[in-house]
């Protein structure tokens, strides 16, 4: 039995390889228990440069919900996703009010 659904943008599948070269997604949602949680996904070598550009502007980064995967694939995100339910990762995660 699924507890969980990954939710991407129906039209994910068009910009796709976008995503996975940028490196970075911020629009997916993760269901759960009847909570809805907004996550964001990064690959690290993004993520790095992400927040050295954040540092420079601000004394912290800081980001809810950040899952960095190997490289930012739909596969590689619903992977991470059952990890975090599986895991118990989900209940340090902050959902929607």
């Amino acid at each position: 039995m699924t507890t969980h659904e990954l939710v991407l943008p129906e039209n994910f599948c068009e910009y796709a390889s976008e995503v996975e070269s940028k490196g970075w997604f911020p629009g997916a949602v993760l269901v759960h228990l009847n909570k809805r949680y907004h996550l964001t996904f990064y690959a690290p070598v993004r993520l790095g440069q992400t927040i050295e550009d954040e540092l420079q502007k601000r004394p912290c980064f800081a980001e809810p919900n950040l899952l960095v995967v190997g490289s930012v694939t739909e596969g590689a995100m619903r992977a991470a996703a059952d990890y975090a339910v599986t895991s118990g990762l989900v209940e340090t995660f902050v959902s929607e009010k």
